[in-house]
């Protein structure tokens, strides 16, 4: 078994909690056409801090239960650790999820491509109640050193909901927020002529 030892210097930033509300809902039925959203993978808010090792965060959804037996529920955060566009699809270079389904629960990390490609780098199959997931809160967790403890990163949570027979899916997500959170600081001084 190897130990290894991460210096702090190589942790990411530690933040207090933050809040970031969602962008409205969208669902969809088996024909592609937007219909009213409704059930567990609607958010209301999601809530996130970091200790500078783990982004934890709380996803607050509208429904108290997910529709076990009839639909996959997927809670994650989609990862840009560098800033850079050409990076990752479309910028983004990790998703973190956790997926309920059939009384259970996966867990996975997964690399991106600026082609698409995806490299697993980790995929847990748990109990769902390892989760903690209780009526209308889920909590989910990131380490950041999976992936290269980031000074700076940006991140977007986001759930999905589909039903087994392709009926409908609910797909719900925030916009992207920049870690550590920008501060505005405006200095105001008198020219002296």
């Amino acid at each position: 078994m190897s130990c290894f030892f991460i210096p702090s210097a190589l942790a990411s930033s530690s933040f207090n909690t933050q809040e970031i509300v969602p962008i409205p809902p969208h669902a969809f039925n088996n024909a592609g056409n937007e219909v009213n959203p409704t059930g567990s993978a609607i958010l209301k808010d999601v809530t996130f801090f970091s200790d500078g090792n783990h982004l934890n965060a709380t996803y607050w959804t509208l429904d108290q239960s997910p529709h076990i037996g009839s639909t996959v529920v997927t809670y994650g955060m989609l990862i840009d650790s560098d800033s850079d566009d050409k990076t990752g699809y479309g910028g983004i270079d990790y998703i973190l999820q956790v997926q309920f389904e059939n009384n259970k629960a996966v867990e996975s990390l997964v690399e991106l491509t600026n082609l698409g490609d995806k490299k697993i780098i980790y995929s847990n199959f748990e109990n769902p109640k390892l989760f903690q997931k209780e009526k209308n809160r889920t909590p989910l967790s990131l380490d950041l050193r999976t992936i290269g403890s980031p000074e700076k990163y940006k991140i977007s949570f986001f759930t999905n909901e589909t039903s087994f027979d392709g009926t409908f899916s609910n797909i719900d997500y925030s916009s992207l927020a920049s870690v550590p959170i920008p501060d505005l600081k405006i200095t105001i001084s008198q020219a002296k002529f």
